[in-house]
C-alpha cells in the first residue's frame, strides 16, 4: 500500500487566511481510513511603486505631471532589495 495524490491552487484573497486543507483516505477491505490536516497562511502580495514627474526640470509657473504606478511583485523576487545597511567609516 502506498500512493501520492497531489493538488495544486491559487489563492486569490488573503479573507479567510490561514486555511484548513484536509487529505482523506476512505479505507478499503485491506486498509483502514485515515485523515490529516495542513494550515496554510496567505499572505499580502508585496507591490512595487514608482512615481516619475514631467518635465524635469520645470520653471516657476510650469504645470508639472506625476505619474505614479503600482505593479505587483512576483512570488519570490525581492525585487533587488538587499537588507542590512551601508556604513562609512
Amino acid at each position: 500500500m502506498g500512493g501520492t495524490a497531489t493538488a495544486t491552487h491559487a489563492y486569490t484573497s488573503t479573507t479567510g487566511s490561514p486555511f484548513t486543507v484536509t487529505a482523506s483516505y476512505g479505507g478499503d477491505g485491506n486498509f483502514s481510513s485515515s485523515t490529516d490536516t495542513d494550515t496554510q497562511t496567505v499572505l499580502a502580495a508585496a507591490t512595487t511603486t514608482t512615481v516619475v514627474s514631467a518635465p524635469d526640470p520645470s520653471v516657476v509657473g510650469e504645470s508639472v505631471t506625476f505619474t505614479a504606478t503600482v505593479a505587483p511583485v512576483a512570488p519570490g523576487d525581492d525585487g533587488g532589495v538587499c537588507a542590512g545597511s551601508v556604513g562609512g567609516g
